[in-house]
């Protein structure tokens, strides 16, 4: 049988030798791993981390306006006034123009209108019906009837200035369906309620053109600058006023009766509380009604004239009105004195100059 085995086979392909010679390695030569040829191979990073295939990059969405932000854009109506600023820079020339002329339509029929009686009041309503036209232009695109205008434009715009859907059919007749002589030809009472009606449509209309502009906008920006600024100086002095009266300690004494060692018969100055005789140990009491938890009071003396009488003066208290304990004393002159001690029980608080005086006080308060 032939011999079919791989030496017989290399034998008998001429140069398979040498090519396998070629192919074998000499000693000590490293041999290099074969190169992938797949399209999907993909470089070793460097750091020996296999990295995430790249996808497109999304756009970030964009980040959600703070609170201050929400309320500077509402504040200084900036979403607004850009709007109006886009309206006014595509808006052409003859639109302006066209307002221009509604508005002096409607001037004219204005004065026509208000004349009295026996005034055009058919000639006011052939002005209202051009300043219509005019207002209403931007609907059509050199049409020339103010029917068509009034079917192309907004119904719900023209229901709001007419005021609702039978005043809008009333003013479709008599300004688009009607001419000069039609409405000449109407009652006079007619003409003068439909001129009205008009008069209060086309000056609707001025209102919702001018409402969209920039001088518009910032008259009303300007109106709610004004309206915010109040409403916070308000809010501010609403604040501090109620906390003094959080942090300001109560007035035990506030509208309870009180008594004094005597009365000089003179007229008091408004300021003046009391004016006591020149006596020994004159003295102003408060009865509290009840025992209280008493810790410091506040004093003026009287600031017009003879700061010097009511010194000394001592503080004192009491429970039963017999036995009185010196809480606080004040040697010096003083405007205003507010002494404070530690807390005691008391229903009756005394002050009282130690001597031969006069005592008048403006201003009394326990705490």
């Amino acid at each position: 049988m032939p011999n079919n085995s791989d030496d017989t086979l290399n034998e008998n392909v001429p140069g398979r030798e040498a090519t396998a010679q070629a192919a074998a390695p000499h000693p000590g030569q490293v041999l290099a791993a074969p190169l992938e040829t797949s399209e999907f191979a993909q470089p070793a990073p460097s750091d020996g981390f296999r990295q995430p295939p790249q996808s497109p990059t999304d756009p970030k969405p964009a980040p959600k306006p703070t609170a201050w932000e929400r309320f500077c854009d509402w504040f200084y109506m900036r979403k607004e006034l850009g709007q109006a600023r886009e309206r006014e820079a595509r808006s052409s020339g003859a639109r302006r123009t066209a307002i221009e002329r509604a508005c002096a339509h409607a001037q004219v029929a204005d004065w026509a209108l208000e004349a009295g009686a026996g005034s055009p009041y058919a000639a006011a309503l052939s002005l209202y019906r051009e300043a219509t036209f005019w207002l209403l232009s931007e609907y059509g695109s050199g049409e020339r009837s103010l029917f068509a205008l009034i079917n192309a434009a907004p119904q719900a715009t023209l229901e709001k200035a007419a005021g609702g859907k039978a005043q809008l059919a009333r003013l479709r007749d008599v300004l688009a369906e009607r001419d000069f002589l039609a409405s000449a030809e109407m009652a006079v009472e007619e003409q003068l309620l439909t001129a009205e009606l008009a008069r209060s449509f086309v000056r609707a209309l001025i209102d919702q053109a001018s409402a969209l502009t920039v001088r518009f906008m910032l008259a009303r920006r300007r109106v709610r600058i004004a309206a915010t600024s109040v409403v916070l100086t308000a809010a501010f002095i609403a604040m501090m006023a109620l906390g003094s009266a959080i942090t300001s300690p109560t007035d035990l004494a506030r509208n309870l009766p009180w008594t004094v060692s005597s009365q000089e018969n003179i007229v008091l100055p408004l300021n003046i509380r009391f004016h006591t005789k020149q006596e020994m140990n004159p003295w102003f009491e408060i009865d509290l009604a009840n025992p209280r938890r008493v810790q410091g009071l506040y004093v003026r003396n009287r600031t017009d004239c003879c700061l010097e009488r009511a010194i000394p003066l001592v503080a004192e208290t009491s429970v039963d009105h017999t036995t009185w304990t010196e809480v606080a004393r004040q040697e010096a002159i003083f405007t205003e004195w507010t002494p404070s001690f530690p807390s005691v029980t008391a229903r009756y608080v005394r002050l009282r100059v130690p001597r031969v005086a006069v005592l008048h006080l403006e201003q009394v308060k326990v705490f």
